[in-house]
């Protein structure tokens, strides 16, 4: 993401992505992905529900915000 001008940022921004570190399984670290919709709430795909939905943006582990400046304004 960095190579296409993603930036890595401390804050959540509405529309930034966030990557989750996440151990759905004991001892099976993956990374999970979504977007910060704002309000402390993110959104994301689930696995059980085989759909998007909403949930707290501290539901897991955050291992890193991208930002891009295309989503100004």
């Amino acid at each position: 993401m960095e190579s296409f001008g993603w930036k890595r940022i401390v804050i959540p921004q509405s529309g930034c992505v966030v990557v989750w570190r996440v151990t759905d399984v004991p001892g099976k670290e993956h990374l999970h992905i979504g977007f910060y919709v704002g309000n402390g709430q993110a959104v994301s795909n689930s696995s059980r529900e085989g759909n998007p939905c909403y949930h707290p943006l501290k539901a897991h582990h955050i291992h890193s915000l991208y930002w891009h400046p295309m989503l100004e304004g």
